[in-house]
């Protein structure tokens, strides 16, 4: 085996190596600018690498809507109280959109994490989305009613998909639910935690290697260097 060939497989084990490991390291959270939109014209991007979003609902009746590039597969995000004091934050709301605005999955509160916290997933195609935060009980609707189920300040709830008719339109705005009983709306920071990074669409994406693989790209290096010095 010549020293040329060595060489260039030697460089292309080390590129990849290095390339896998700095793709997990550059998950970065997303900081709300301002106040973000509730409706897809206005909703902020969350950019490449974005594995979470901080943000702060600022009174009894706001909204928070990001778009997100996801690649496909099982996408959730779970709200977590933000950096306010004691760390109780917004008593958040979760709904997930496609690219024209047809609601797809909702939680106000996750059904084993309690009132301060929600939980979504979905299992997705590539494509855009919108993510909207909200506070509790400010819901979504379109020209034909309200999108998803509603449910009074109460107990844990399941994750819902959209109910008919409002669910068979794209969303045109937000209003006080009906079942909403004056409790609850607490405003405050968040911290929605994605179960993917964003990026950008890939229509034939590359498998990222698991993390065995890694272990058996830095034996392949090892392992190369080893014999090669031998040789020497």
């Amino acid at each position: 085996m010549n020293r040329k060939f060595l060489r260039g497989l030697r460089k292309a084990l080390a590129a990849a190596f290095a390339a896998t490991t700095l793709s997990a390291a550059h998950a970065v959270p997303m900081f709300e600018s301002g106040d973000a939109g509730q409706l897809p014209a206005a909703a902020q991007a969350a950019g490449a690498g974005v594995d979470s979003i901080v943000g702060n609902l600022d009174n009894s009746f706001d909204v928070d809507l990001y778009r997100l590039v996801l690649g496909g597969g099982l996408f959730s995000a779970t709200t977590l109280p933000g950096p306010d004091c004691c760390g109780v934050g917004a008593d958040t709301q979760l709904f997930l959109f496609n690219e024209a605005g047809m609601g797809i999955v909702a939680n106000d509160d996750e059904p084993f994490g309690g009132t301060q916290k929600s939980f979504i997933q979905a299992l997705l195609d590539p494509g855009v989305y919108f993510l909207a935060v909200s506070i509790y009980s400010m819901d979504p609707f379109s020209v034909d009613g309200f999108i998803f189920p509603d449910y009074a300040h109460c107990c844990f709830q399941p994750v819902e998909g959209p109910v008919w008719p409002g669910g068979g339109q794209p969303l045109a705005g937000w209003s006080v639910g009906p079942a909403a009983d004056g409790s609850g709306t607490q405003p405050g920071s968040y911290v929605v935690s994605l179960s993917a990074t964003i990026g950008p669409v890939d229509p034939q994406p590359t498998p990222v290697p698991a993390p065995a693989s890694l272990v058996l790209l830095g034996a392949g290096l090892l392992a190369l260097t080893t014999w090669r010095r031998s040789f020497a």
